[in-house]
């Protein structure tokens, strides 16, 4: 048992690199049309950018961590093209998150007039995101509309400079490193012998990621947030506590 847990803890390890890897190629591919970077300039950029964020309030230093390693007159416009990258990631985390707590949520004994209401409330709310996230071009007009934003037009038209299948393509590099971290989650779990079937703990892993990233917080108190959160919610498929409490902070730990 000892070498499996050994075993699941050095894939988790590899899927951490994985996971920036991920990032960085995805913010890459965002930049390139503003200031090519190579892959390894990318990734020291979101490093950084993880660095900063570590002290300010829901990793809002991200932004000036990573753009400080591009050329001054491209950073402002760069920062639009990261709050493109940074909103879906946002939109995979909800779309999977409230999924899993509509499917979550059928196990509890609610009328069932009210199931169909969250479910249903689930579904408009994920299909008006998805749209919110392929008219983004639209957000700079709005933008420019107000007074200050008008003389930073130019950088702020970076949020309608990717097409549809650009936009697509970012969505999907955020989904799959959405399956890296919960993968890498889950193995975590399962080494500490969290008992329950694999596929069983995607769900609750989804749902407490959903309530990490809309409850305001910084990186040295997520872990609080983040400990009783993942407690109250995997604690419904096992009750080892002790368990949760230890993969809730080796997942933050390993990943910050």
């Amino acid at each position: 048992e000892d070498n499996d847990a050994i075993y699941l803890l050095s894939i988790s390890l590899f899927l951490m690199i994985i996971n920036w890897s991920i990032e960085a190629a995805k913010w890459k591919f965002l930049i390139t049309k503003i200031s090519p970077v190579s892959f390894f300039q990318s990734l020291n950029a979101v490093l950084s950018g993880v660095t900063f964020s570590f002290f300010t309030p829901n990793r809002m230093g991200e932004f000036a961590g990573r753009v400080l390693h591009l050329p001054e007159g491209t950073r402002l416009r760069a920062t639009f093209a990261t709050i493109i990258g940074n909103i879906s990631q946002l939109i995979v985390t909800i779309l999977v998150g409230t999924a899993a707590a509509g499917s979550i949520i059928q196990f509890f004994e609610i009328n069932q007039s009210l199931k169909w209401l969250i479910v249903g409330s689930v579904v408009i709310i994920n299909f008006m995101l998805m749209i919110f996230y392929f008219k983004i071009s639209a957000i700079d007009k709005l933008l420019l509309k107000i007074k200050f934003f008008k003389q930073f037009e130019f950088h702020v038209h970076a949020l309608s400079a990717y097409s549809k299948t650009e936009l697509a393509k970012v969505l999907l590099l955020s989904f799959i490193r959405y399956l890296v971290f919960s993968t890498q989650y889950v193995l975590i779990l399962k080494a500490l012998n969290i008992g329950a079937y694999w596929l069983d703990l995607y769900f609750p892993v989804a749902v407490v990621f959903l309530f990490i990233t809309v409850m305001p917080s910084i990186a040295l108190t997520e872990l609080a947030i983040r400990t009783s959160v993942a407690v109250a919610i995997i604690g419904l498929v096992s009750g080892n506590n002790l368990g949760i409490l230890e993969a809730s902070f080796i997942v933050w730990f390993i990943n910050l």
